[in-house]
């Protein structure tokens, strides 16, 4: 049909669709008990009005911990019941039911704050080297900020100790939430997981999940000081194997005019690479791609046409992210590098029905600390305050 509309009446336009974009991300997984819920395969749920109407509503810190993921800008997860408690068993058997899902990205556990099963958790993201955990702080037995501190470094301390992974981190203190009219405190997972949608979905997974306004809480359990921030959230030191010596815990702050805020993004690796939760997300993202991107060339034959397509491929995708601001660099090709050739694909390498792609990235890491120089004149004289 001609563009020109001259008279009145009804005209048709034949248009192609666009094709979809194919998202790689993966889903947020919500492994817990429901009270008159039985365990069950992990349940597509897109809303709060949809898990409601699946789930039902209540008081648990389950729930309330869901509210909050949709609150803070969770659009879409899965969400697996283990039946009516959690215990190392229905905990062992939702996360043997996932080994089979490559769709899963994170992987949160609201209010399971035990060592063992974080552990447990933490293993099966190491294992399946795909996914993250998103943890919770156990509540001190003596309800002040000082216990608190205290029962954080420990935990935190033991879970480094067992684990030293870079597949999860750990989020306190617990939330003040209104639920039926009164409050309830709540772990913070939920809600964190929530803003990690939010700013997936904004900015990217190379934007830190931190600095971010905590929707759906009144008040926190606990507010820390600098001093006791600073204890739970040291500055980087290594031990004498270059390991990162002290763990970190991402705290949850109320800030006097900004409201509560996630003022962390740390995970509890050992290994200083890996040390912020956006560098290892991101990198779990570009495995993702990566491999269903790439899948479909299974059984192609290894030769210089193959291999530059994979040059070309990956590198056209790592491009994009630096545009983005995934990756630094002073210009896109210092940023990353894909090699695909002869050197690392010899007569042998390919004889074996094998193609190797070396990939190197320089992502972009968050700025935890900003110093700032007030400088003064006085006629000649200048003085400088850094704060």
């Amino acid at each position: 049909m001609s563009d020109a509309v001259t008279i009145p009446g009804l005209y048709w336009q034949i248009r192609r669709q666009a094709e979809a974009a194919v998202d790689h991300s993966g889903h947020t997984v919500f492994v817990g008990a429901m009270t008159g819920v039985e365990a069950g395969t992990a349940e597509l749920i897109q809303g709060w009005s949809r898990f409601r109407s699946t789930f039902g509503d209540g008081r648990d810190p389950f729930r309330l911990a869901m509210r909050g993921f949709f609150s803070n800008g969770g659009a879409v997860c899965k969400v697996l019941s283990v039946g009516d408690a959690m215990g190392p068993d229905s905990l062992a058997a939702a996360l043997e039911l996932l080994v089979d899902d490559d769709d899963v990205s994170l992987i949160v556990a609201p209010g399971v704050v035990d060592v063992d099963s974080q552990t447990a958790i933490i293993e099966h993201c190491d294992f399946m080297g795909d996914r993250f955990a998103v943890l919770d702080l156990p509540e001190p037995a003596r309800l002040s900020a000082a216990e608190a501190v205290d029962v954080a470094q420990r935990h935190a301390a033991e879970l480094q100790i067992r684990t030293g992974t870079h597949n999860a981190a750990l989020y306190g203190p617990w939330l003040k939430v209104v639920a039926d009219g009164g409050t309830a405190f709540v772990p913070p997972s939920g809600h964190v997981a929530g803003i990690m949608a939010r700013v997936d979905a904004r900015s990217g997974r190379h934007h830190a999940p931190a600095n971010e306004v905590v929707e759906d809480s009144v008040d926190l359990r606990f507010d820390l000081s600098d001093a006791q921030l600073a204890a739970v959230y040291p500055p980087l030191a290594l031990d004498v194997n270059g390991g990162i010596a002290e763990p970190s815990v991402n705290i949850i702050r109320a800030l006097p005019g900004r409201g509560l805020r996630v003022w962390g993004a740390r995970t509890l690796a050992t290994d200083p690479t890996w040390r912020h939760v956006p560098v290892r997300r991101l990198t779990l993202d570009l495995e993702r791609w990566m491999t269903r991107r790439l899948d479909a060339l299974v059984f192609e034959t290894n030769d210089v046409v193959l291999r530059n397509r994979v040059v070309r491929e990956l590198g056209a995708h790592l491009d994009k992210q630096y545009h983005a601001g995934a990756l630094v660099g002073p210009v896109s090709e210092l940023s990353w590098y894909v090699q695909c050739d002869e050197t690392n694909n010899p007569a042998d390498v390919q004889q074996a029905g094998l193609l190797i792609a070396d990939v190197g990235i320089a992502p972009a890491v968050p700025g935890e600390y900003i110093t700032l120089r007030l400088i003064t004149r006085s006629g000649t004289d200048a003085q400088t305050e850094t704060l």
